[in-house]
């Protein structure tokens, strides 16, 4: 959910993972050109034109912080990015980054490209490319930015305000006699911290571990319903298993935010699968040492925090509602921890017991932290008009 940028999607129309695939993924050559080069694989693009040809990735991106590789092989003027199911060029002098619903990088000429239509907007962004070198694409669509490295060195942020509610994908232009390879993951060169790969492909030794370990919990939660999913006792037994010390204890709700879970403490079998081999877990051991790096990260992040909190909301409520009832707002609240970061927590949760409204919306939550990280203890400045 970002409100911010005008985009409205409920947690129930996520897909499951954050991820939409059509099998693992590749390269496909939307546009019918036959000049468009694509190998076997759908790993390395290359184009007979004397314009731009177009290739995108057959995933869409709706929610998390996602990233892909490429490898210049030869040549070097190309386009790469993302790209929305809305991009089609109009001619092949369009490559992406022309229009609203693409964004590039082209390091043989130092630029980024958004909507540039005429053809000769493009900014100055970036280092300049050369043979071999490996660019790393990141999507982040929890704060709405893109960004690029260059050999695992970070280049800045791109782009922000990224928006594309019907997803995202990996996308590339390129120019005559170049060649570019790509990864999709799971084994990057240089991964950066948060983010994960768009390949999550299971071996069958990994389906099979993580669907024993569904089916045991699972098995704890039965009432002797048909629904294949992990409830009651079996969700209250995993979070035990993961370290949980009570009912304030967060580890539930992080469970849930990586896993993009759908129903108030109910988790899915294909939710349990599809999630965890997105997170490279595997096992119980590997979701313990998960579980302490994603406690951490929230801890000393603000972005991994700002996505956790905004979760949380849309998380909890109830779907139908628009709001979050003030009790589970202030458990919420007390869940993660404000009472440490903020000093003024006490008079807020007072002014909130005391105020006859029932319900915490959508702004307000999200208002809540933006005023604990801009105005914090000193409110003295604090101008209700900026």
């Amino acid at each position: 959910i970002n409100a911010e940028y005008g985009e409205k999607m409920s947690q129930q129309n996520i897909p499951i993972g954050g991820i939409e695939s059509k099998g693992p993924p590749r390269l496909d050559n939307f546009t019918e050109d036959s000049q468009l080069q694509i190998s076997k694989d759908g790993m390395e693009l290359s184009y007979g034109g004397y314009n731009y040809g177009t290739a995108r990735a057959n995933v869409k991106l709706h929610v998390g912080k996602w990233y892909y590789e490429v490898t210049i092989k030869s040549g070097g003027s190309a386009r790469v990015g993302w790209a929305t199911d809305k991009f089609v060029p109009e001619s092949k002098y369009v490559g992406i980054g022309n229009d609203e619903n693409s964004w590039a990088y082209d390091g043989s000429r130092k630029t980024k490209s958004f909507n540039d239509k005429s053809g000769d907007g493009s900014k100055a962004y970036g280092e300049y490319w050369t043979t071999n070198d490996i660019i790393g694409c990141i999507l982040d669509l929890d704060t709405r930015k893109i960004s690029y490295t260059k050999n695992g060195k970070d280049m800045g942020v791109a782009f922000t305000g990224v928006k594309g509610a019907s997803g995202i994908s990996p996308a590339a232009s390129v120019y005559r006699n170049t060649k570019l390879s790509f990864n999709f993951g799971p084994n990057f060169a240089h991964l950066p911290k948060y983010c994960t790969s768009i390949n999550y492909s299971l071996t069958d030794a990994q389906k099979k571990s993580l669907n024993e370990l569904f089916d045991k919990y699972q098995a704890i939660g039965d009432s002797g319903e048909s629904s294949d999913l992990i409830k009651g006792g079996g969700v209250l037994q995993l979070g035990q298993d993961l370290g949980s010390k009570g009912d304030d204890d967060p580890v539930l709700l992080i469970l849930a935010w990586k896993l993009r879970a759908e129903v108030v403490w109910e988790f899915s079998r294909d939710e349990f699968v599809t999630g965890f081999a997105i997170q490279g877990v595997y096992s119980m051991s590997d979701l313990k040492k998960k579980v302490a790096e994603w406690k951490n990260d929230i801890k000393n992040d603000k972005d991994q925090f700002r996505s956790f909190y905004n979760f949380i909301f849309e998380y909890l409520k109830d779907p139908k509602a628009t709001a979050l009832e003030k009790e589970e707002a202030l458990i919420a609240w007390g869940m993660l921890n404000l009472e440490s970061i903020w000093k003024l927590w006490p008079k807020w949760e007072e002014f909130l017991k005391q105020n006859l409204t029932k319900s915490v919306s959508r702004d307000t939550w999200q208002m809540l932290l933006t005023f604990i990280d801009q105005i914090g203890e000193n409110v003295t400045s604090y101008d209700p008009m900026d």
